[in-house]
């Protein structure tokens, strides 16, 4: 017997917006983020998440995507030049 994935998507999902239907734009917000910081604090507890601020690890993301970014665009010139 394999695992029904779609059935159990499709159960999470009716699920979800049974409890949100009702709720406004606000409310289903604060839903998610009490959610997420629940989330976290299981995992830090765990061990399995490092605590860092959200500022920081945004910061390294857009320098990352930034670097990726020329890092494509010089390949592109490159490519562009040897044609």
């Amino acid at each position: 017997m394999g695992v029904k994935a779609v059935a159990i998507v499709r159960k999470i999902r009716d699920q979800l917006y049974e409890e949100t239907k009702n709720l406004s734009l606000e409310d289903q917000k604060a839903l998610v983020e009490r959610g997420s910081r629940e989330l976290q604090e299981k995992l830090k507890k765990m061990g399995l998440l490092k605590k860092t601020s959200p500022r920081s690890r945004r910061g390294r993301s857009r320098k990352h995507r930034s670097e990726t970014l020329k890092g494509i665009s010089s390949k592109q010139n490159e490519q562009r030049s040897s044609r």
